[in-house]
């Protein structure tokens, strides 16, 4: 069975449709539909259920999927060992990233691939979502971990990486720590001093719109970039702060003097690996392209 077969496979499993799957991968739909029957004969089994719209994985596919990472993951294994034994892929990649690297362990997928492709110098940008953009769009970096947002047009092709969501820091003393095993209307905090993350950011943003579409404007009485400032301040009652879960959960909080609620609406954002879709990746970057898939 051709491995190449295998990740169409896989990706139409992840993405549910033709088109994005061929845009990903640089070819067309009935190319991937022909190469998908290949594999079903081999098998002896269809693994989607198809609609005029879009598939989804039967019982079949479901069984087959993990057995597909794991070829995946082998072959990321000893194509890099062999790249490494024969000198192959001699050359620098770099890509950007969100400064919250660590929280959706980005900083994971780096050291690995850092760590097993000794012939590939890698370069790391760390720069906002707003700034990510321009720096693909001009060849700077070839990809990027980032969140989703109105910014990302047609003209990337995005891979999910993590997913985030929105919740209410607030200090233990506080009345609405009562919340805590119920998630927290945000209708509640319109007469609360809030506290966000920095201006012109996609975070402050989204807390904006949540707060907005929940029917008032908030008091945002205190805004930054350093996470453990707005952790301080809420201890010390300057307000209850907004962020999203992964952030918090990477600080040591000490139990009795916080309280982390979930909110009502649910708010989430989505971190995804994205590139051109009218460039194709280097052998570098598509090496890359491979770690992450091992990771995930």
């Amino acid at each position: 069975m051709n491995i190449e077969y295998i990740r169409e496979f896989v990706i139409l499993a992840e993405t549910r449709n033709f088109n994005e799957t061929a845009e990903r991968l640089f070819m067309t739909q009935s190319t991937i539909s022909k190469h998908l029957k290949q594999v079903e004969t081999e098998l002896g089994t269809p693994l989607f259920t198809r609609t005029s719209r879009s598939v989804k994985l039967n019982e079949a596919g479901t069984l087959f999927l993990p057995y597909a990472r794991r070829i995946l993951d082998t072959q990321y294994e000893y194509t890099t060992a062999l790249n490494n034994h024969l000198g192959n892929l001699s050359s620098s990649l770099t890509i950007g990233s969100l400064p919250v690297m660590a929280q959706y362990r980005i900083t994971d997928v780096i050291a690995r691939f850092n760590q097993e492709n000794r012939n590939i110098s890698l370069h790391v940008l760390e720069a906002e979502a707003s700034e990510l953009i321009p720096l693909l769009d001009e060849g700077t970096c070839e990809l990027a971990f980032t969140r989703e947002s109105p910014d990302l047009n047609d003209n990337f092709i995005r891979i999910p990486y993590s997913t985030d969501r929105l919740i209410a820091l607030l200090p233990s003393s506080h009345p609405l720590s009562a919340s805590r095993q119920t998630p927290l209307s945000l209708d509640l905090l319109r007469n609360e001093p809030l506290l966000f993350i920095k201006e012109k950011t996609f975070l402050y943003e989204l807390c904006i719109r949540a707060c907005e579409q929940a029917g008032f404007t908030p008091n945002v009485v205190f805004s930054s970039h350093r996470i453990e400032n707005i952790i301080d301040l809420v201890r010390k009652e300057m307000g209850i702060a907004l962020l999203m879960e992964k952030q918090i959960m990477s600080f040591n909080l000490p139990e009795n003097a916080f309280t982390v609620a979930s909110v009502t609406p649910d708010v989430t954002s989505q971190v995804s690996l994205i590139y051109r879709k009218d460039r194709k990746l280097s052998a570098a970057g598509q090496h890359f392209l491979r770690c992450v898939e091992a990771e995930k």
